[in-house]
């Protein structure tokens, strides 16, 4: 008899912008999701549009990133033990933003992400930052206009419990 186990191919990080659909409500989704596990209470999105790209800046006031390096780790979480038990979560959802890329801050730690760094093509330089950016502050770029943007935020912002 033989025993086999599931396990993971390093080789899925290089083919993990597949799993994502690029869609502007499945980000915010993940997004909304993650700010509300961090104990946001409060989170503010701004867009403004320029030479077709809409720039959008996704603040909350959550309780940050402690390890910036958790965020490129594919199927892992950072979350406490109670949201690990209350949610499983799949530890997926930042990848959302592998087609945008996207700047992070949080804390006293900021880094530009690129599709190379969700690849595992790259490593990321986390730098610090002045000031101290209060919960998790991320913006990205998509080729959405304002409409587009305000629709999508309003589609998902209805089921979720922060304002």
């Amino acid at each position: 008899m033989q025993l086999i186990h599931a396990r993971v191919s390093e080789r899925i990080l290089h083919k993990v912008d597949r799993l994502f659909t690029n869609r502007l409500t499945q980000i915010f989704v993940e997004l909304l999701q993650n700010s509300r596990r961090a104990g946001a209470t409060h989170v503010n999105v701004t867009a403004s549009e320029k030479d077709g790209k809409t720039t959008i800046i996704f603040h909350d006031n959550g309780s940050g990133i402690e390890d910036f390096a958790s965020l490129l780790h594919l199927g892992s979480s950072d979350w406490d033990a109670n949201t690990e038990l209350r949610e499983d979560p799949a530890g997926m959802g930042f990848f959302s933003l592998i087609h945008s890329g996207v700047d992070v801050a949080s804390g006293s730690k900021s880094a530009s992400i690129t599709t190379a760094h969700f690849l595992g093509q790259q490593g990321v330089q986390v730098v610090d930052c002045d000031p101290v950016m209060p919960g998790t502050r991320l913006s990205f770029v998509r080729a959405e206009n304002l409409g587009t943007v305000e629709f999508a935020l309003k589609e998902v912002a209805q089921f979720g419990p922060i304002d």
